[in-house]
């Protein structure tokens, strides 16, 4: 990264501030899809049911027409609201209470009535969008029937696909194989009565062969159900980062693997978490958790081909002090970093970060006390077609040889640099050097999260592979 600290990860010791009912990661928000059972409404009440949040187990609050219903609260993700006039019409909402917030949800319209407001049509025009489909997952979306503002519920080959269920128009369907074709349906629910899509068929992407002249020598493809812990080191605990006046406070819960997919989420909390019990610059605890993993001791390299198939949090306007990376530092800590891959989040008004701008960098070292005659050199790639790096899955790369280093992005070479041009190419890349992916917020370079930053924020990794000749 641009400027890493300079000291060693900080010491993870420290008791964390544990929100009730959730853990510290909890970044606001209430209970979602709101909606109306119309099969277990009548003409004098309101069936009203949503989803919970997750991994809540507390009471949920309910009111009607902004009023407190007393009495009413308890743990189930449904109330029914009786007494009703006849056909009336009224407004609904519900809450969670989280360490004395109160986190409401969407406020939803609904009638006194089992007949729902239009006829049960399915969804239409289901298509596959190739910007989303990777190895393991595809992504479709959908046109929703005439008046419809209800959820959908998702099927693979016939399968009901659990804990998807949403009232978005589109879903990225996850933990798929390779190279194999699916039978995709969404259905919507209205007064009980399902009615699904036709069947579409789409197709995950195959898996891309090695590279030319290149043999696959360590990979992980995130296939499992955690972290894999003889590939990877997570940080924990960790003010790493704080060379960089960077904010988060980085966490192992932050770093998960599932569906094929290597995640780190980037968290704001509604109340200070204590990082660890030498934070010196935010003793009081942060308001932002994240993560960083690494593979110092568990793989490296001198040379050859490194790459990663990743989906990256930098929405154009509302991702302001978010940071993703995959970058390499030496072994022995000497001289020299590969940046493979970096991006920067923006804000409404920086026109000049942008969503679709990749910035590779070579350093030779970071001399704060000296002046040095090295510094770095770098390049920034612009993704064409209007393509953005939170779009969907694109692969960045490195070939690194004897005297030589080559960029990539989605197989395009965008950079190369050499002994012509670096007079300090094999002073600094001569070594055995180890990979580290994070999610950094805030910092002297991105600048601090704004109103409009949108959390939580996810880097999804497919892959992590490297390659020898």
């Amino acid at each position: 990264m641009k400027h890493p600290q300079k000291s060693l990860i900080a010491m993870a010791a420290a008791a964390l501030l544990l929100l009730v009912g959730l853990g510290p990661a909890y970044a606001g928000g209430g209970p979602t899809y709101l909606r109306q059972d119309y099969a277990a409404s009548s003409s004098t009440s309101i069936r009203a049911v949503w989803n919970p949040v997750p991994g809540y187990s507390g009471v949920y609050k309910h009111y009607l027409d902004g009023r407190f219903v007393a009495g009413a609260s308890d743990p189930t993700t449904g109330e029914t609201f009786s007494g009703l006039a006849s056909g009336s019409i009224h407004t609904v909402q519900v809450s969670a209470v989280i360490s004395g917030v109160e986190y409401k949800s969407a406020v939803v319209t609904m009638k006194a009535t089992r007949t729902p407001p239009i006829t049960p049509a399915p969804p239409t025009n289901l298509r596959p969008v190739a910007s989303g489909t990777t190895q393991t997952a595809i992504r479709v979306e959908w046109d929703a029937p005439a008046g419809y503002t209800g959820g959908y519920k998702h099927y693979v080959n016939g399968v009901h696909v659990a804990g998807q269920d949403d009232a978005t128009k589109g879903e990225t369907l996850t933990g798929l194989a390779p190279n194999t074709s699916y039978n995709i349906q969404v259905s919507a629910t209205i007064g009980g009565i399902q009615k699904k899509s036709a069947v579409l068929t789409a197709k995950t992407n195959a898996v891309p062969p090695a590279p030319s002249a290149w043999k696959l020598s360590w990979a992980d493809e995130f296939n499992g159900a955690a972290v894999d812990t003889t590939r990877w080191n997570v940080l924990d605990n960790s003010t790493y980062g704080d060379g960089n006046d960077e904010l988060a406070c980085l966490q192992n819960e932050n770093v998960s693997v599932s569906n094929g997919k290597l995640t780190i989420t980037a968290q704001k909390l509604p109340a200070p978490v204590l990082c660890n019990s030498n934070d010196g610059r935010f003793p009081g605890g942060r308001l932002y958790t994240s993560g960083h993993l690494n593979t110092l001791g568990k793989f490296e390299t001198t040379h050859g081909r490194l790459e990663m198939s990743a989906k990256l949090p930098v929405q154009q306007g509302t991702s302001k002090g978010l940071w993703p990376a995959f970058w390499m530092r030496p072994v022995d800590r000497g001289v020299g970093e590969i940046d493979i891959m970096e991006a920067l989040g923006s804000s409404r008004s920086e026109s000049h970060v942008r969503a679709n701008e990749v910035h590779q960098t070579i350093h030779y070292d970071y001399d704060y006390d000296h002046a040095t005659p090295h510094g770095m050199q770098d390049y920034e790639y612009i993704l064409p077609n209007g393509r953005t790096m939170a779009d969907g899955f694109h692969q960045y790369a490195v070939e690194w040889e004897p005297g030589v280093i080559r960029w990539y992005v989605d197989g395009v070479k965008t950079y190369e640099r050499n002994r012509t041009t670096t007079s300090w190419m094999d002073e600094s890349f001569s070594r055995n050097f180890f990979l580290r992916l994070n999610l950094a917020i805030g910092g002297s370079w991105p600048g601090s999260p704004d109103a409009d930053t949108q959390f939580p924020a996810l880097m999804e990794v497919d892959y992590v592979r490297a390659y020898k000749r």
